[in-house]
C-alpha cells in the first residue's frame, strides 16, 4: 500500500515560485511601462511567468506525490 505525505519542501519552493511570478508582472514590469522596451520587456517577462508556473505545478505534483513502498 502507497503511503501519502506532503513535503513541505516542495510547498515552500512552490510558494516562492508563485511570489517570484507575481512580484515580476505586478512591479518589475510596470517600472517599464512608458519607455521604449516595455512591449519587448512585457513578452519576455510573459515566457517567464508561464515557465515559472509550469515549475510551480510540477512542485505542487512532486509535494503531493504517494510514496512507494519498496517490496
Amino acid at each position: 500500500m502507497s503511503k501519502f505525505s506532503v513535503n513541505i519542501f516542495y510547498i515552500i519552493s512552490c510558494i516562492l515560485t508563485l511570489v517570484l511570478a507575481a512580484y515580476s508582472w505586478s512591479v518589475f514590469l510596470p517600472s517599464f511601462e512608458g519607455s521604449s522596451a516595455y512591449p519587448t520587456l512585457r513578452t519576455i517577462m510573459g515566457i517567464i511567468v508561464v515557465v515559472l508556473l509550469g515549475a510551480a505545478g510540477i512542485q505542487i505534483y512532486l509535494a503531493i506525490r504517494k510514496e512507494e513502498e519498496p517490496s
